[in-house]
């Protein structure tokens, strides 16, 4: 029985039991409060204040409850036993895959801030043996009956998905292609940012998601049943345009460039603290970098300068950008164009690139759709002529400061490109 409930906007109230709270309680997953989930975007949207800590649990919420639906809709054949323990382990998987994030999340990661990806750094702290990091496991450890024996590694597993057997299925859940991951932080950001864009039907995603058995090995493949396809465009739509609205907005990609060079200057090294020092890297938090932009701001140095424009919201502007789909031939106009700016500009301007792909479309091509039972499966792109639409966003911008915008505009335009 769960011994707390928390109140939460998007899923309502999220039952947690005695033992995860013990783990919530953790200094690492209380660290989780102090780091943005959008980094700097409050500047742009005001109500994106929300946090790591909220989305852990939406997604521990959300990979739960697709877990009982998949299993409700087609019994996976697993005991009593077994799906208690698997559930567990998605559950505690999902409340941890986030705890190795940096300061302000993704946005200060770039720029090889980050000596290894946040996910290695999860693995590291959930299996850490020392320090202030070995929280976690202890209270792993010593709840081993509440979570069915379950060991640090396990969770790890999950989250890395690295091993064979049932493991995949759950990593699937948490983080594949249709998975609760991104299904809450679409809705979580959708609404501190007071816009619409991420919406999606999330309850009949979660009703039509399935299982099919792989090809070899008869493992379970999360799968989507044929009535659940255009749940599952809805989503990709909303990923779409989250990304062109939210988070690459030009606004907010400024404000990413700045804090990534400021926190060049702030680092020793000039990035966080590896894997091998995780209680030094847990020292970090938004908190910490905030309080150290104040104290350069204004120093004369390149981060100073950084970090003043932040606390001043005085960001770079565009002078130059391609729209979200550009042809091969503009990408090669915007190549040659950066070598003419930067020679003209030096480092007075920044370029950014804004790359991604509404959905990892080489796999989510190849998810499974189930039609009638006994049928072998088709896959999505058979089924969804939206799917193959969707063209990857590649964004290209010149950002420059304020008093300089006018100039290499105008420089841009005599290079005869089109400027948007």
């Amino acid at each position: 029985m769960p011994s707390r409930s928390f109140r939460d906007p998007i899923h309502g109230f999220i039952p947690v039991n005695k033992a995860e709270c013990q783990l919530l309680d953790t200094a690492p997953f209380q660290r989780l409060r102090f780091i943005r989930q959008l980094a700097l975007t409050n500047l742009v949207y005001h109500g994106a204040e929300h946090t790591r800590f909220g989305h852990s649990l939406g997604v521990m919420h959300q990979a739960s409850e697709t877990l009982k639906s998949v299993n409700e809709g087609k019994n996976l054949g697993w005991s009593d036993e077994d799906f208690n323990r698997r559930m567990q382990l998605l559950r505690l998987a999902s409340l941890c895959h986030d705890v190795g994030h940096s300061p302000f999340s993704h946005a200060g990661e770039e720029g090889g801030l980050m000596p290894q990806n946040h996910e290695d750094y999860s693995v590291a702290i959930i299996t850490a043996q020392t320090g202030r990091a070995s929280e976690i496991r202890q209270v792993i450890e010593e709840n081993e009956d509440a979570f069915y024996g379950i060991t640090p590694e396990e969770v790890a597993d999950v989250i890395s998905g690295q091993t064979l057997g049932q493991i995949p299925f759950l990593t699937e859940i948490m983080s594949g292609d249709l998975d609760s991951d991104r299904t809450d932080y679409l809705q979580r950001d959708s609404l501190y940012c007071g816009v619409r864009y991420g919406r999606f039907d999330n309850e009949r995603l979660i009703k039509t998601l399935t299982w099919t058995e792989e090809v070899t090995g008869g493992n379970p493949v999360l799968a989507i049943d044929e009535d659940g396809v255009h749940a599952a465009e809805g989503l990709l739509l909303a990923r779409y345009f989250m990304f062109t609205q939210v988070y690459f907005h030009r606004v907010r990609r400024a404000y990413d460039y700045h804090l990534s060079q400021a926190l060049g200057g702030i680092l020793q090294q000039g990035n966080y603290p590896d894997s091998d020092h995780l209680d030094e890297y847990l020292e970090w938090d938004d908190l910490r970098v905030l309080g150290a932009l104040r104290e350069i701001a204004g120093d004369n140095s390149v981060a100073g300068n950084h970090a003043a424009r932040i606390l001043r919201r005085d960001h770079y502007r565009v002078a130059y950008s391609t729209n979200e789909h550009p042809s091969s031939a503009q990408l090669s106009r915007w190549n040659q164009l950066c070598t003419r700016v930067e020679e003209r500009f030096d480092d007075d301007v920044a370029f950014d690139t804004a790359d991604k792909l509404p959905h990892e479309l080489s796999s989510l091509r190849d998810f499974p759709v189930v039609k009638e039972p006994g049928d072998a499966p088709t896959f999505l792109e058979e089924e969804s002529a939206l799917i193959n639409r969707l063209e990857e966003i590649r964004v290209r911008r010149i950002l420059a400061p304020k008093g300089l915008k006018s100039d290499v505009r105008e420089f841009c335009r005599q290079q005869n490109l089109n400027v948007n």
